[in-house]
């Protein structure tokens, strides 16, 4: 465990490291080939991914171990992390070490005082833990009653509220000041921030410049010069759609034109000047005319293309956003799923399907947010509401989390195929089946089926009770022919091999002896060999059941 890891011993030894590696600007892969250097030269095994958290290209809660510092020292030349420790300059005798002093210098306080907004972070990346900030930076960003110092950046900034890829790219222009060792000037940032009006959230374009501040070679600190030019930005968006509406209405004026130009026609002999100036405008509205020709049909025909393959598509389909599910998106087919229209777009599903209250829906999508685990269900049952009326209805289900940062869920993608009509035939099958059963042992029926190829036979608890079987082992056809008395047996084998060959009907009347007491019985038996899927005939089935004496005339 470390008790003593000053900052700046941290970051001395991090870039004596990567001089001795000779790593001019370290990046995530180059953690891997340092791992085999560090091996290599001292034995001692150090993770690519411990040496990616050591650099701050990975988070970590904890500081680095003593095992890790002591490879490190002892890679650069030293014998240990304690003997690199006592070669820096001791800070609490006050060496005049321009990072200790920094904070106490008046030229500090005086750049804090300037109308400039201000903001100085670690480099503790990818935390970025913020130092301190002046006046200015308070009143252009409303944090006048936060407390921002020692809140890592993105404590301070959520980037789920912030809109945009703000936070993306403010994180790749801070590791290339670190790496490059230079100021750099972002684009334009789009960063949204909390209004002065409580609730509210405004709509922020800002001017970022990253300087980063060296000591002896080592970026010890990152300035961040920071200007917020939301009314340049938008005033420039208002510039380029009066362009487009000016594009817009080009149409117009090339008819326009073609009247003019009747007119030009009769006064070009006397008005050379003007000749030549119409036909440069007619040039121009040409040229203008099929340009906003071509760009409209683009557009339209890539929306249509777009919305036609939503509305089409086989599969129901939605995509829900942030952690209240809002319907960002939904085709047709879904919606009619529903039994919804299209006013369900843009509100929470909760609102949008309010019948799903009391049912695990919503429950589901959170825990699907809140784990990054897909749920699938292949015959989900759901009640909704159809014409005033709650209904079940069956899918089979997907919800596919979609994750634009390792971990953060901030979409939720559904798939849905509607198996409710399948599902109910199955179940109407299912109780016809179970009705079917029971009229059979009502009526004390014997059913049985066999194979006409391998003669295994099947058949319900009323046939072996009719035949007087009580063995524990399964009746064979044999079995069932040898019981016939003599006078049938040898009819009836003929009537079954040639309703077997004919595929007809099947429909004998015989007396059998009974298994278990050698009564004599009378009985009737009907059926029918049935066809496969290729026509061939492949089961042999019916019922039988006994009859008085005095009917086998019947």
């Amino acid at each position: 465990m470390i008790v003593n890891l000053p900052p700046v011993h941290l970051e001395n030894i991090k870039s004596l490291t990567l001089s001795v590696a000779g790593i001019k600007n370290m990046s995530p892969m180059d953690c891997r080939v340092l791992s085999a250097s560090i091996l290599e030269k001292t034995k001692l095994s150090v993770s690519e991914t411990t040496l990616k958290r050591l650099f701050g290209f990975a988070r970590s809660k904890f500081n680095p171990s003593l095992f890790t510092l002591n490879a490190v020292a002892i890679y650069c030349g030293y014998r240990g992390w304690e003997d690199f420790q006592r070669s820096q300059p001791n800070e609490a005798a006050g060496s005049g070490h321009p990072t200790l002093d920094l904070f106490h210098d008046p030229m500090f306080f005086a750049l804090l005082e300037t109308a400039t907004p201000i903001l100085i972070l670690e480099t503790n990346r990818p935390d970025f833990k913020i130092i301190t900030y002046n006046k200015a930076y308070e009143d252009v960003t409303h944090t006048q009653n936060r407390e921002l110092r020692g809140l890592t950046l993105w404590q301070a900034f959520d980037p789920e509220k912030s809109g945009g890829y703000g936070p993306t790219l403010l994180l790749e222009a801070l590791n290339e000041a670190i790496q490059k060792k230079l100021p750099v000037q972002m684009q334009p940032l789009h960063y949204n921030i909390p209004s002065i009006l409580p609730n509210i959230i405004e709509l922020n374009w800002w001017d970022v410049k990253i300087v980063p501040v060296m000591y002896d070679g080592v970026i010890k600190y990152l300035l961040l010069n920071t200007h917020n030019i939301t009314d340049k930005v938008l005033h420039q968006d208002a510039i380029e759609q009066a362009i487009m509406k000016e594009l817009t209405l080009a149409e117009d004026l090339a008819k326009s034109n073609i009247k003019l130009n009747v007119a030009l026609e009769n006064l070009a002999a006397s008005h050379r000047e003007l000749n030549i100036t119409k036909n440069q405008l007619e040039e121009i509205n040409k040229n203008l005319e099929q340009r906003v020709i071509e760009r409209t049909k683009k557009i339209v025909e890539k929306e249509a293309i777009q919305r036609k393959l939503i509305d089409n598509s086989p599969v129901a389909f939605a995509v829900l956003k942030g952690p209240d599910h809002v319907v960002e998106t939904a085709n047709k087919r879904i919606i009619e799923y529903w039994g919804k229209d299209e006013t369900l777009i843009n509100k929470p599903l909760s609102m949008a399907i309010p019948e799903l209250k009391g049912q695990p829906f919503i429950e589901i999508l959170d825990k699907v947010r809140n784990t990054g685990i897909p749920y699938i269900n292949k015959e989900l049952r759901a009640l909704l509401n159809f014409n005033g009326i709650l209904q079940p209805r069956y899918y089979d289900m997907v919800y596919q989390p979609i994750q634009h940062a390792p971990g953060v869920t901030d979409r939720i993608f559904i798939v849905a195929v509607d198996i409710t009509e399948h599902v109910i035939a199955r179940q109407n099958l299912e109780k016809s089946e179970s009705m079917l059963r029971l009229a059979v042992n009502a009526a004390n029926i014997g059913t049985w089926s066999f194979d006409p190829q391998e003669k295994v036979m099947r058949y319900n608890e009323m046939f072996a009770k009719l035949l007087g079987w009580e063995g524990d082992e399964i009746m064979t056809y044999e079995n069932a022919i040898a019981q016939v008395t003599d006078e049938f047996r040898e009819k009836i084998v003929e009537v079954i091999e040639s309703a077997i060959a004919d595929g007809g009907d099947y429909d004998f009347i015989y007396a059998q002896k009974r298994f278990n007491d050698g009564e004599v019985i009378w009985l009737r038996a009907t059926g029918r060999i049935s066809p496969d899927k290729s026509d061939h005939l492949s089961s042999f089935s019916g019922i039988v059941r006994q009859i008085a004496g005095n009917d086998h005339n019947l």
